[in-house]
């Protein structure tokens, strides 16, 4: 016989979660609306001011801690439009979360309290590249191999590991970073 785990304080979380949302969503009455294509497109617009505004906070943030912590904020830039494309809600399969795709030990060391706050999320991950650069002496190799695969496996092998994923990685934020650099 199998037993089914008790799912219903999951599911008072994730009604709590909607009812918060639904505070911070605006709603329009119904009544006042004339045709329902001016609905849409309003309401398509209305989450592309949503992206610009979330985006110009990720940029403001991105650049406040990268100046307040010495880290290059186009290389910031790049790593989380890599890791997550700005997605403050992004989690990876192996559990990295938000637009830095901190893992939680990691965000821990760094004094991060809420994977998902943008905020915390991002100085977190400016905090872990200003360790790592440290660390490696500013070897941007060492250093997105790091981000990516960790301290351990950087040591281990003496620089970027032979992991695919790693060196696709390395590679991909390396290609970010001089597009960034040339203003693309």
């Amino acid at each position: 016989m199998r037993f089914l785990p008790d799912l219903s304080g999951v599911r008072r979380v994730i009604n709590r979660i909607r009812e918060i949302e639904e505070m911070f969503t605006p709603h329009v009455d119904s009544k006042l609306l004339v045709n329902k294509p001016k609905d849409v497109r309003f309401s398509s617009v209305l989450q592309e001011e949503r992206k610009k505004i979330e985006h110009r906070d990720i940029g403001s943030l991105i650049k406040e801690y990268s100046d307040k912590y010495g880290v290059d904020p186009l290389l910031v830039t790049a790593i989380a439009r890599v890791e997550s494309g700005f997605n403050p809600k992004a989690v990876s399969p192996k559990g990295a979360v938000g637009i830095m795709q901190l893992m939680p030990s990691t965000a821990r060391a760094f004094g991060v309290k809420n994977l998902y706050s943008v905020d915390e999320n991002i100085e977190g991950g400016i905090k872990y590249l200003k360790f790592l650069s440290d660390k490696y002496q500013g070897d941007m190799n060492k250093v997105l191999a790091a981000y990516n695969a960790g301290t351990g496996a950087v040591d281990r092998y003496g620089g970027v590991p032979p992991y695919a994923e790693t060196r696709d990685y390395v590679s991909k934020v390396k290609e970010m970073y001089e597009r960034l650099m040339k203003g693309e």
